[in-house]
Parts: structure tokens; C-alpha cells; sequence
């Protein structure tokens, strides 16, 4: 319990150690819980994440995958000038 103290009243050293103990202790309790609630804030988005919104996120990250397109590249046929073809196009796979 506090008490009050007149003017010229001094605080023993126990005193003010008894106040000093009462400041940290309630320090310490908000602080543990402004941790606690923060703590719980973030299971509550894990839950949420992981069990209420996985269907979303299992649907973004199946539509979100690299496609392989496969192109012809467009190359144009060498012709001398009487139109007849000098090099044409087709794959091969010689490396000499």
C-alpha cells in the first residue's frame, strides 16, 4: 500500500528500495505482456495463413509456374539474285 509523506519526511533506504522493487516488477509485467500479445498476434496469422487461406495460396502457386513455349525462330532463306536458294532452314545437329 502507498503511503503518503509530508513535505519533510525522508524515505528510508528499505523504502525506496520497496518502491524501486514495486517500479521494475510492474515494468516487467508490461513488458511480458506487450511480448505475449505480440506473440500471439503472430500465431493468430500463422493459423491463419497456414490452415484458413492455404486453398488460395495452393491455387496462386499452381498457376504460378515457369511455361516452356517452344518458337520457331523466324529466319529468312538466302536467295542469290536469280532466286534460287543458296542456304536454307532446317535443324541439325552436327557440332562440326
Amino acid at each position: 500500500m502507498l503511503k503518503m509523506r509530508s513535505r519533510g519526511e525522508k524515505m528510508t533506504v528499505r523504502a525506496r528500495a520497496d518502491e524501486a522493487r514495486r517500479f521494475n516488477v510492474s515494468r516487467l509485467i508490461s513488458v511480458g505482456g506487450l511480448f505475449s500479445l505480440v506473440l500471439v498476434l503472430i500465431f493468430v496469422r500463422l493459423v491463419r495463413l497456414q490452415l484458413v487461406q492455404a486453398e488460395i495460396y495452393l491455387q496462386q502457386s499452381e498457376t504460378n509456374r515457369v511455361r516452356v513455349v517452344e518458337r520457331a525462330p523466324l529466319r529468312g532463306l538466302i536467295l542469290d539474285r536469280d532466286g534460287e536458294i543458296l542456304v536454307d532452314n532446317f535443324p541439325s545437329y552436327s557440332l562440326y
